[in-house]
């Protein structure tokens, strides 16, 4: 009865190889949804900034930095 609990050393090899495979198909199939994700966003975005390309009249237009902040050098 013993026997049948304890796996065969080619059962261990099988089930390493399987694992193994999945280990390296992971990082695909997590960029491929990444990506999915993105074009999804994207397409969204597109379609809205169509709706609404110009700003409104009460909102400013640009803001624009101090030359100050610009020009100073962290070092």
């Amino acid at each position: 009865m013993l026997s049948a609990s304890v796996m065969t050393e080619e059962s261990i090899k099988k089930e390493q190889l399987v694992v193994m495979e999945f280990i390296q198909a992971l990082p695909q199939a997590i960029v491929r949804y990444a990506l999915q994700t993105l074009r999804e966003i994207f397409k969204k975005l597109s379609t809205q900034s169509y709706e609404r390309s110009a700003p409104l009249p009460d909102e400013p237009r640009t803001k624009k930095m101090p030359s100050t902040c610009a020009s100073k050098s962290w070092s």
